[in-house]
């Protein structure tokens, strides 16, 4: 193994705990120090829009954050959004209607948010993360764009037989870690700068895979025709790729 090869699987493990720190931190701080006042608008507001706009069906979910995390899971709900923080007056949620689509707006500084979606609605997920973490559990969602951008830090999926059309991926320092199968085809767009993309899924097709400098660790990929896959597009500057499939 070439010395750029080790370099980037030093790199990769480094992101993926990185990641690990960044999304288990956001889980305990968001479900052991909830904002119940918070909380209580977010589901309040959430409510009144469903009265006003019932026939609405696409949600953009936009989301800013200087420093932070913020987890993503779906529910059985009627309700768009549930947003609880770990900070009282550190997150700001708004919303408007935009003809047959609505706009959620989630700002916060210094704070974990947990977000819960409804498993009725689709969702466009817009994410801009100066400094953190982001990790969704889609499972039960139906996300057609997951738009992130982070300056520092990780992202992390677990696709686990939900829908996810689209993930836009552009880190400039950090990783992504992508878990599990989807509903259908999730297809993967990433541009990492310095970092790590690790990826396990039952079958995966790499489209095109370019590193500057650094390596690339693959197993089982393939092109299978399979209706639940991921296709990948990666593009990496300094780092690595850990890419694996459990489809022989």
């Amino acid at each position: 193994m070439n010395n750029y090869k080790i370099l980037g699987i030093i790199i990769v493990i480094g992101i993926i705990l990185s990641i690990c720190a960044v999304t288990i931190s956001a889980n305990i701080s968001s479900n052991d120090n909830d904002d119940n006042e918070k909380y209580n608008i977010a589901t309040l507001n959430a409510k009144d829009l469903n009265h006003s706009t019932n026939t609405t069906h696409i949600v953009n979910l936009n989301i800013n954050q200087i420093s932070g995390g913020t987890n993503i899971k779906f529910a059985n709900t009627d309700s768009y959004y549930n947003v609880s923080s770990s900070m009282q007056n550190n997150t700001k949620v708004s919303y408007d209607n935009n003809n047959d689509s609505v706009n959620v707006n989630v700002s916060s500084n210094n704070t974990d948010n947990s977000i819960v979606l409804s498993d009725k609605y689709t969702y466009i997920i817009n994410s801009n993360i100066t400094a953190g973490g982001i990790n969704i559990n889609a499972t039960d969602g139906n996300i057609l764009r997951f738009n992130n951008h982070i300056v520092a830090g990780g992202a992390n999926i677990d696709l686990n037989n939900g829908s996810v059309y689209l993930i836009n991926n552009n880190i400039n320092t950090g990783g992504m870690n992508v878990m599990g199968t989807p509903s259908g085809i999730t297809d993967i767009d990433s541009n990492i700068n310095v970092g790590g993309l690790n990826i396990q899924t039952d079958s995966l097709e790499v489209k095109s895979n370019n590193i500057e400098l650094g390596g690339t660790s693959l197993r089982n990929i393939s092109s299978n025709d399979t209706h639940n896959k991921i296709r990948l597009n990666s593009d990496i500057q300094v780092g690595g790729a850990n890419l694996i499939s459990t489809d022989h």
